[in-house]
């Protein structure tokens, strides 16, 4: 009789038989081959199955009525390892050819989505040159910075005689005999003056004139004919210091006399520019040149009527004493 072991042991190598004997389908032949070579390219080699040359020794030794000894027992245990590890190597390479299937299908790219372009900025837009507004010339906080005009006159070429249009006015102009020395000096038919800057902008003269001298300034603007900028203000009152008879009296009488007037006229220009500067509507304001070509008096030399060219005008915290004083007596003394 056949022990228990040795019975289980023959049905495992009868299966295994089957199973090992049996044909290959197309598809999993294809597939055997596969992972053959897919192991073989990552450097493991195929195990080919190898019986013992004494298989059929054993099988016949099984149906053997007779006793086994020990070494023959060793055989059969080691058989039926050998048919386990068949079985794992098996499924060893069944998951390695399902590994290399799922490997060879390559993943789709993901492209970055393009950025955005950024929106074109536009182009700045181009103002023409305007005139002041009246709102800007009642005050000098609202003063126009310096600016370029399209085109200046020269002492040369400004012609003798104009029509210009300011501020919707039309002004006959003739040229002055007297120039001064940043602007061509017309006189218009009312005897009153105009003039054009040689460069740059007379915009803050123009503010500053409209403020601290009320009435002063007749128009500003520019004329769309000529491309150029006029400032026409009123004729001023009174006689500069070297027309008035009380000058020429004293100097006819000497130095010393002459000297005395010009300190006398120093004194009164000072105070009057210190008056602009402390009354209300015009707080702060400094003239800032007050030579004797600016500054206007009565014929006796008692006050003075009119201050002109604020050009050099600023605005300041505190009326500068030693500057004013400095001006006025150099530019008087200079006279005698």
């Amino acid at each position: 009789m056949l022990s228990i072991n040795r019975l289980v042991l023959l049905a495992v190598l009868s299966l295994l038989v089957y199973v090992l004997s049996a044909p290959v389908p197309d598809a999993a032949g294809a597939a055997l081959a596969r992972a053959i070579a897919v192991t073989e390219r990552d450097g493991v080699a195929m195990r080919k199955p190898q019986f013992d040359d004494n298989f059929e020794e054993l099988i016949a030794r099984i149906f053997d009525d007779g006793d086994v000894d020990e070494e023959e027992d060793d055989d059969e245990e080691h058989g039926f390892d050998f048919a386990i590890w068949q079985l794992e190597e098996r499924e060893f390479h069944e998951d390695i050819e399902a590994r290399a299937v799922k490997k060879a299908v390559p993943k789709p790219v993901e492209k970055p989505a393009p950025k955005p372009k950024p929106a074109p900025k536009p182009a700045p837009k181009k103002t023409a040159s305007r005139p002041l507004t009246r709102r800007q010339l009642q005050s000098p906080l609202l003063l126009v910075q310096e600016k370029e005009r399209a085109k200046h006159f020269t002492k040369g070429d400004a012609p003798r005689k104009l029509s210009v249009e300011i501020q919707g006015k039309t002004f006959q102009l003739t040229k002055s005999s007297s120039q001064g020395n940043n602007a061509v000096v017309y006189r218009d038919a009312a005897g009153d003056f105009a003039k054009s800057p040689l460069s740059g902008t007379l915009a803050k003269e123009a503010a500053f004139t409209q403020e601290a001298s009320v009435g002063q300034l007749k128009a500003h603007g520019d004329d769309a004919r000529t491309s150029t900028e006029w400032m026409i203000t009123t004729a001023a009152k009174g006689k500069v210091l070297n027309q008035t008879p009380a000058f020429i009296t004293a100097k006819a009488a000497g130095k010393e006399n002459c000297q005395m007037l010009a300190a006398t006229a120093a004194g009164l220009a000072v105070a009057k520019a210190k008056s602009v500067f402390n009354a209300a509507s015009t707080k702060g304001i400094v003239h800032g040149d007050l030579n004797a070509g600016n500054i206007f008096f009565d014929d006796d030399v008692t006050q003075v009527l009119t201050l002109i060219d604020w050009g050099s005008a600023s605005k300041k915290a505190s009326f500068p004493n030693l500057v004013a004083n400095g001006q006025a007596s150099t530019s008087f003394n200079a006279l005698c």
